[in-house]
């Protein structure tokens, strides 16, 4: 089955954005970031109906989503290399890949590099930048 032309749901965005993210910490560490199997994972289990193309165009999205609220600061060009930001992100998107980054402690360096504050753990184990420190 395929799902071509349609829609991605709220948990295929979460999953890619959650994926993203993580390929952001790899990047920012140095280290290489296999985004094949990245994508053969992703396919595998929560896109089963999704092509290779199809996410790989919509890691494309994401890195536009990521420019525009300027969420990667840390990454050269805001953005993880190999997937040029692509015309068409949507707010959805943004709104997806903060929630991500939100919840992984790793990814929120890359925006303390950059001096913009440090890292709080909330009570329901997020994170989020005190821009006071």
């Amino acid at each position: 089955m395929s799902n071509r032309g349609t829609n991605y749901s709220a948990t295929e965005h979460a999953a890619l954005c959650a994926a993203y993210v993580s390929m952001a910490v790899e990047q920012n560490a140095g280290r290489k970031v296999n985004k094949a199997a990245i994508i053969r994972d992703l396919i595998a289990t929560v896109c089963p109906t999704r092509s290779r193309g199809s996410i790989e165009a919509k890691f494309m999205n994401i890195s536009a989503a990521a420019i525009s609220r300027n969420l990667l600061p840390g990454l050269p060009g805001g953005h993880v290399q190999g997937y040029k930001p692509a015309p068409n992100g949507s707010k959805s998107l943004a709104d997806d890949l903060t929630a991500a980054l939100h919840a992984n402690r790793a990814a929120w360096q890359l925006v303390i590099e950059r001096g913009y504050g440090r890292v709080c753990e909330t009570t329901d184990r997020t994170y989020t930048l005190d821009r006071t420190a």
